[in-house]
């Protein structure tokens, strides 16, 4: 009826409790920004205003831009059963090609960025996919860009997950052995401009110039592990608008003014199969390489720097075209990197 492909009735009740948990958690990344400070700006006009003053100062102590390290993180929290649910929808596996030093720090670049990086931060942001039984005696972190931190009340979903602030100083923090055995700090280099690369029938790496996870590892003398997402790009049918459209210059705009990407994600409805904004259920895998070990350079040379940089743009090539074959139904599917 009118095109449109709808889902049947008898749909089991943990299916739809699956549905609607990964439609909440798609909300909060889509509009989370829009809602919280919808929220706070609305408490201001009530007798509860004080609760935004307290909220303001309690977020300052957690940040790491007020000279404070975030040390809210909760296990309790990272086991809620909704992250399972939302797990269990793809469903996401995570692959382990090798064993892991849980002595040793590591900074872990993973691509493709997708449209909202869901499978990078339910497998570190929460107990759900078994990262912790997976590599024993490892404590995962994700990194988001500083803007997640200003806003209000959708910041505690990264700071209760053990995110971490992505700028140099708080990686470098989360890296420093001294302080610290067995943290994996995920992040994605290619950031928004790479939600921009996004497309279902190829993988594009924004990561030619994108060097400064480099830097900060050798500074810190963590080794750097590569991880691929299989499936993450295929979760939406996303819209990058092209650089001389009108839409494509306001989209670069607010990403370049936000780092957050303008594209509405474009899946499937709770009733239907055709439109709206729950992903698409396409197995996830998130294939965790080898790690490249790093000497500690308090100050590394440019020399230095893209010798590094160019042994991990061929780890994770490699990584891409060895496990490509049992994760992509298309065996000529291309790994594009820009």
């Amino acid at each position: 009826m009118f095109n449109i492909k709808w889902a049947p009735l008898n749909v089991p009740l943990r299916r739809r409790l699956q549905t609607l948990s990964i439609f909440c958690i798609v909300f909060l990344a889509s509009y989370g920004i829009f809602a919280g400070y919808i929220f706070f700006i609305a408490l201001l006009w009530t007798r509860l205003w004080w609760l935004d003053v307290l909220y303001i100062l309690y977020a300052l102590y957690n940040n790491c831009s007020a000279g404070f390290y975030s040390h809210s993180r909760s296990d309790w929290y990272r086991s809620w059963r909704i992250w399972k649910y939302c797990v269990e929808y793809y469903p996401i596996k995570l692959v382990k090609t090798v064993d892991l030093d849980p002595t040793k720090n590591y900074l872990a670049p993973s691509h493709p960025h997708g449209l909202l990086t869901l499978s990078q931060w339910l497998t570190v942001s929460s107990t759900a996919v078994g990262f912790e039984d997976t590599f024993p005696g490892l404590t995962a972190h994700m990194v988001s860009v500083p803007t997640r931190w200003g806003i209000p009340f959708e910041r505690e979903i990264f700071v209760y997950g053990g995110g971490v602030m992505g700028t140099e100083e708080c990686i470098l923090y989360h890296l420093n052995s001294k302080k610290f055995k067995g943290n994996f700090v995920l992040m994605n280099p290619g950031g928004s401009a790479e939600v921009m690369l996004t497309r279902n029938d190829s993988y594009n790496l924004y990561l030619k110039n994108r060097k400064g996870f480099v830097r900060v590892a050798l500074k810190a003398g963590a080794s750097i592990v590569p991880v691929i997402n299989f499936g993450e790009n295929k979760m939406f049918d996303g819209v990058a608008y092209g650089a001389d459209t009108l839409l494509g210059r306001f989209q670069r705009w607010v990403r370049d003014y936000t780092k957050f990407a303008l594209i509405a994600p474009s899946g499937r409805g709770f009733f239907q199969y055709s439109f709206g904004m729950i992903p698409y259920r396409v197995p996830i895998n998130v294939v965790v390489g080898a790690p490249i070990d790093v000497p500690q350079v308090l100050d590394p040379t440019r020399e230095q720097i893209d010798e590094v940089h160019g042994k991990f743009v061929q780890a994770i090539t490699d990584l891409f075209h060895e496990h490509k074959h049992k994760y992509e139904s298309d065996p000529n599917i291309k790994l594009n990197i820009f």
